[in-house]
């Protein structure tokens, strides 16, 4: 992520080729918030910072003001952009991943932290997203499916680990 001009608390970032206006918000904590918005907005902020309060005006009536709002957008345009998944798969994924509040949170973090996990991961049948990610050949998202698996078939989750769901260092040696 790359911070491109901040104003009052906002931030204009870049990230996948994509410009998105940042803040922090939230009732019950402070989660860092974006959405996105076209090239010619982001240069119109370039040029004029103060752009951004008509910017925020125009998406506050656009966009639920929701932390579960900024979730699924933050999400969403990860899995379109960086995962490069169509539209279809992203809003596919992004409900799965909300069935599960502290899942759903725990990667949005993820996202929001330039894909960096959390020190105190969620740990499902022993397993954390980040485990799962570095010794397994799965992206963060299979990684964070895979806590949902581990979670609503914890048995058949735990014997596809041991069978055969190659390990990282496995699976690139045999390629």
């Amino acid at each position: 992520m790359n911070v491109l001009k901040e104003y009052k608390g906002y931030q204009l970032v870049e990230r996948y080729d994509k410009t998105y206006i940042r803040f922090w918000g939230g009732r019950e904590e402070d989660i860092p918030c974006e959405f996105p918005i076209s090239k010619t907005d982001a240069e119109r902020v370039i040029n004029e910072a103060s752009v951004i309060d008509e910017l925020l005006s125009i998406a506050k009536t656009q966009i639920e003001w929701t932390a579960n709002s900024f979730y699924k957008i933050g999400i969403t345009e990860y899995i379109l952009h960086r995962m490069k998944l169509s539209q279809t798969r992203a809003e596919k994924s992004y409900e799965k991943i909300a069935r599960y509040t502290d899942i759903c949170k725990e990667f949005y973090q993820y996202i929001m932290d330039d894909e960096v996990f959390t020190p105190n991961p969620i740990k499902v049948e022993g397993f954390t997203a980040q485990h799962l990610a570095t010794n397994y050949p799965l992206s963060a998202l299979g990684a964070y499916n895979y806590l949902i698996y581990l979670r609503e078939m914890p048995e058949k989750a735990l014997a596809d680990l041991k069978a055969g769901l190659p390990t990282r260092e496995r699976h690139f040696r045999h390629r």
